[in-house]
């Protein structure tokens, strides 16, 4: 089922544009913050088809630019479809994630990131 008739169906948020500074460049700061494995289950992106998802953890696709606090995770394409499922729960695990394992932090700034040689 899609659009109305889908019980995940959102008002058609998921044709609302990304803020721009979400770009191809801050998603790798977000994966490589995560040493290229899902926050969930440790799969490697290697290990992976695709790259790792880099998803919303708060589900607000223009969180870079609205001052919100942006959280994001990275997670294997598994993770990312059932993140979409039962949003609440989710967003409250990846947040605890965050918070208590890695001090509230989800990903490089662009300087740590060069400083550490990953680009």
């Amino acid at each position: 089922m899609i659009g109305e008739g889908n019980p995940e169906w959102a008002g058609g948020i998921g044709y609302e544009p990304y803020c721009n500074k979400f770009n191809d460049e801050f998603k790798e700061r977000v994966r490589a913050f995560f040493d290229h494995e899902c926050l969930i289950c440790g799969k490697r992106e290697g290990e992976l088809i695709r790259r790792l998802h880099v998803h919303h953890v708060n589900y607000d696709k223009k969180v870079c630019c609205n001052g919100n606090r942006p959280l994001f995770a990275a997670v294997c394409p598994k993770h990312n479809i059932l993140a979409n499922m039962n949003r609440d729960r989710w967003q409250y695990i990846f947040t605890y994630i965050i918070d208590e394992i890695y001090g509230g932090k989800c990903y490089y700034t662009r300087e740590e990131y060069r400083s550490l040689g990953l680009q």
